[in-house]
């Protein structure tokens, strides 16, 4: 079968069968600081120096799934990170797996009283009495978590200094690395603070009480100063480093970036709502809905929880590319123009990418 043939058998099936975020200490990476008035800002919030940065994309050898029959694709960098961003330290246990994958009692109920990380005020729907991320009709798919990419989706269990718990998601980019939201790391701006870092729980492919592949802790919260100090909804992307290599069994996304309009790109978006039945997966697809050069729009019905998730789709970048990320699911409507319209999230720009790397790249 041929590779072009076999990608567009894949994208069918895709459409038939519902495949189925204690800091202590907060410090700048090297030759990092926070932006002055007069500073040159890169496209991630962090100061950029006047050097050349590579941004290239080279293709990993892929690995076979026989579960779906296509191609996993894994991309590394060929440049450097001048926009180096903030991280909270902290120390972990590594991977904890459950007997028959199944999630204790003592954890559900914890879980249960969480709620979807808070998104600043200013940046919240004006009608709270509204659904808030639903447009119209849920068109929303519940999705089966064993099967590549959904596997690579991560539901994330933490709290603040409070002791309240929450709820975001996840997608893994590296054998111990996930995507989210800066807000699931970090609560926005000069005045917010790092969440409790060694409350994390990573669990890939989970699916209510089922947790296929355990849970994994935190060793490292990232993200960028244009969220941690500025607050700034269209740099609201972190990361966050695991005490385990859980990827290399669930595998993980690519993420690329389009210099072009991705106007009209297909957007799969995909996470653990806090509407739907603790901890459950699902999906809602769309296209991109407005021309915006830190942003994507889509109709896809979200909900508060799957903050952190993957928008992605395998065609963009072209064929036999794979899960390839283009974006971070983040917010619901709010605001005006594009944001009152519309879900959105943060569009992986080339800062953006390089910074991905950076931190998928450290140990």
């Amino acid at each position: 079968m041929s590779f072009s043939t076999h990608k567009i058998m894949t994208w069918k099936m895709w459409k038939v069968t519902k495949y189925g975020c204690l800091i202590s200490l907060a410090y700048f990476l090297s030759n990092s600081a926070m932006a002055g008035p007069n500073d040159a800002v890169a496209d991630d919030g962090t100061v950029q120096e006047a050097k050349e940065v590579a941004g290239n994309v080279a293709n990993m050898p892929r690995a076979f799934s026989q579960e779906l029959g296509f191609f996993q694709d894994s991309f590394e960098g060929t440049g450097f990170d001048e926009g180096n961003g903030e991280m909270g330290i902290i120390s972990g246990e590594g991977e904890v797996t459950f007997e028959n994958g199944v999630v204790p009692a003592y954890i559900l109920q914890e879980e249960e009283d969480a709620i979807p990380a808070p998104v600043p005020g200013k940046y919240a729907p004006k009608k709270l009495s509204e659904p808030e991320t639903v447009i119209g009709t849920d068109r929303r798919q519940r999705l089966r978590t064993t099967i590549f990419p959904t596997r690579a989706v991560t539901y994330i269990y933490f709290k603040n200094s409070a002791g309240s718990g929450f709820s975001c998601t996840g997608w893994m980019i590296g054998p111990n690395t996930v995507a989210t939201a800066g807000h699931c790391v970090h609560s926005g701006g000069s005045g917010g603070s790092w969440y409790v870092g060694a409350s994390y729980k990573i669990y890939p492919g989970r699916d209510g009480s089922s947790a296929p592949y355990g849970y994994c802790t935190a060793k490292g919260l990232y993200s960028v100063t244009g969220w941690t100090v500025s607050g700034n909804h269209q740099y609201d992307y972190a990361a966050i480093k695991l005490n385990c290599t859980v990827g290399k069994t669930t595998g993980w996304f690519g993420f690329k970036y389009k210099t072009t309009s991705l106007v009209n790109e297909p957007t799969i978006v995909q996470g653990y709502p806090g509407d739907k039945p603790s901890a459950t997966h699902w999906l809602g697809a769309d296209k991109n809905r407005c021309d915006a050069p830190r942003k994507i729009y889509y109709s896809s019905d979200t909900a508060g929880g799957m903050s952190g998730g993957p928008i992605w789709n395998d065609v963009t970048f072209g064929i036999n590319s794979g899960a390839i990320a283009m974006g971070v699911h983040a917010y619901g409507k709010w605001g005006t123009g594009c944001n009152a319209m519309y879900n959105g999230g943060t569009r992986i720009t080339l800062a953006v990418y390089n910074n991905y790397v950076n931190w998928k790249n450290l140990p």
